[in-house]
């Protein structure tokens, strides 16, 4: 009991300006920033951002923007929340431009790590706000149009469309590699054009696509080059293709095969 006023003695709380309370809450907050980006959860996110919270928060290397991306990229949350919590977060003044550990802004990251079609949704986005910069470029030298044209030239390779292979080529500035090669399967267009005839069965675009990328002026498509199982594309055709297809295509890509030299150099490059 208090002595003087005959009340039940309470023991003292730490008060809010404790330097171990602040950490905490802040941790706290930091915490709950990150589940709310990362589940899509704008209301909650929003309340936050109201309170001051910091939209630059990061974990150990990622932004917000970085994690909301990658959280795309790993399916924990849908494009139109992955739109809804960037345009958030660039309202409340998150920089847009801001990289992660590796280099790369979030226009790079998307273009880098998401398929085009979400890709090409979220650089819309960040361009309305000015977080795109093609002179901006990561630690491996490359900015968001070296990923993304790059995708897109793997991708029309697959789908047998020859007319936009040929136009993503001959596109000035368009930071074209045809032996550019996919983060999770380290296929080349090359690769894909295989993959796409063993698919669609059209010869005559695959002829043409595979003609277009080892005749292309500057950089032509190297058909020595390994994925990641390693397989050549005359090695990846001999397992998805046969009789005529295989025959046809084999013969069109040993017309392009350099001397081993040269292959060596040339990985060389490709690993810088």
């Amino acid at each position: 009991m208090n002595a003087l006023f005959g009340q039940p003695w309470v023991k003292p709380v730490k008060r809010s300006n404790d330097i171990s309370f602040f950490v905490s809450a802040k941790a706290a907050m930091k915490n709950d920033l990150i589940k709310f980006v990362t589940t899509g959860d704008c209301q909650r996110l929003k309340d936050l951002l109201i309170k001051n919270a910091d939209p630059d928060t990061k974990d150990q290397q990622n932004t917000l923007l970085h994690l909301t991306i990658l959280s795309l990229k790993d399916k924990a949350i849908s494009l139109e929340q992955a739109k809804a919590v960037i345009t958030l977060l660039l309202n409340f003044n998150a920089n847009g431009r801001v990289k992660d550990s590796e280099g790369n802004t979030p226009a790079i990251l998307a273009a880098r790590e998401l398929p085009v079609s979400q890709c090409e949704t979220i650089i819309n986005v960040l361009k309305d706000y000015g977080a795109v910069d093609i002179n901006v470029k990561n630690n491996d030298g490359m900015n968001y149009l070296n990923y993304l044209n790059n995708k897109k030239l793997r991708q029309a390779a697959f789908e047998g469309k020859a007319d936009e292979v040929e136009k993503l080529l001959k596109t000035p500035d368009s930071n074209i590699n045809p032996n550019a090669q996919g983060p999770k399967t380290g296929n080349t267009a090359l690769h894909e054009v295989i993959n796409g005839l063993a698919k669609n069965k059209d010869l005559d675009a695959a002829l043409r696509i595979i003609r277009l990328l080892c005749e292309h002026q500057g950089n032509a498509a190297n058909v020595d080059i390994s994925n990641n199982e390693p397989q050549t594309p005359i090695g990846l055709a001999k397992q998805k293709l046969t009789g005529e297809l295989l025959e046809t295509v084999q013969a069109k890509l040993e017309k392009y095969r350099i001397p081993t030299s040269e292959l060596t150099s040339q990985m060389k490059e490709l690993r810088m």
